[in-house]
């Protein structure tokens, strides 16, 4: 028996005698199904419109709360979500950088199990240097996120204008002075007091919404050697006013089990090798 496998098909399976030499011709109908399809964009079960990019699919937006509680709900802990301060089409916040990596190997399992992707494919956090690349900054140098920081800080997510124009993304505006009083960015209003729902605001060229601001977001890389348990949180957030914090080459260094209402997550899909 041989397994046969294409994109976005159910696995066939090849069936011949092989006790013999002469050459067979095997003919195996594979229907189309609904699993995943590398080099185009794909939904997967958890309403999540994935993007290509650089041979991963990336999240379209920051993992909505809907999605983190069926995660929650699978381990037990079932919330009412009326109770939720926020809607259920908000990014997850308040997510420490173990549960995101949790989340991640869950969905990985359920979507295995479901057909919709394959034993060698997994979801995952980005990489620190995968997601400088989102926002355009490629060839950076240093081996650790804390020896890459800052660099460069003229630029961010949205281009080169300070202060953000109209729609750059969900930061400390006028509307969360409430919060911060003076510390907002003078003049810019995005609506929002807190937290937006994901999406929002418009795409980055490469397709992926709040690259800036909204809920700051976990990425894989320790701060330094991991030694000292500081993670790396990416893009700023909702609090943020800073013009070197929404910087595109930030990293905030932050404790792993840290869970503030302005930290979340994307994650992406990857091929890795048979099995893993």
């Amino acid at each position: 028996e041989l397994e046969l496998y294409r994109d976005g098909h159910e696995v066939g399976v090849a069936m011949g005698d092989l006790t013999g030499t002469e050459a067979q011709d095997l003919v195996v109908d594979l229907e189309p199904d609904a699993s995943v399809v590398f080099g185009s964009v794909w939904t997967n079960s958890q309403r999540m419109d994935l993007v290509p990019i650089g041979g991963l699919l990336v999240a379209r937006t920051e993992t909505p709360l809907r999605a983190f509680l069926e995660y929650r709900a699978d381990q037990g802990v079932v919330l009412d979500p009326a109770t939720v301060a926020t809607g259920l089409n908000y990014p997850a916040a308040g997510v420490d950088y173990a549960e995101a990596v949790a989340f991640c190997e869950w969905l990985t399992v359920r979507e295995r199990k479901a057909g919709l992707i394959r034993s060698w494919q997994r979801y995952r956090l980005p990489t620190d240097r995968e997601w400088s690349g989102w926002v355009g900054l490629n060839g950076e140098t240093g081996d650790t996120p804390e020896q890459r920081n800052h660099a460069p800080s003229e630029r961010f997510p949205w281009g080169t204008d300070w202060p953000p124009p109209p729609g750059a993304g969900n930061f400390a505006d006028v509307s969360a002075a409430g919060f911060f009083g003076g510390n907002i960015i003078a003049g810019y209003t995005d609506g929002f007091e807190t937290t937006a729902p994901v999406g929002s605001f418009g795409a980055a060229e490469n397709g992926l919404h709040d690259l800036a601001g909204n809920v700051s977001e976990w990425v894989q890389d320790p701060y330094t050697d991991g030694s000292d348990g500081l993670q790396v949180v990416r893009g700023g957030g909702w609090n943020s006013a800073e013009r070197e914090v929404l910087a595109s080459g930030y990293r905030n260094p932050v404790p792993m089990t840290a869970k503030e209402g302005f930290y979340g997550f994307r994650y992406v899909l990857e091929e890795v090798g048979e099995g893993n």
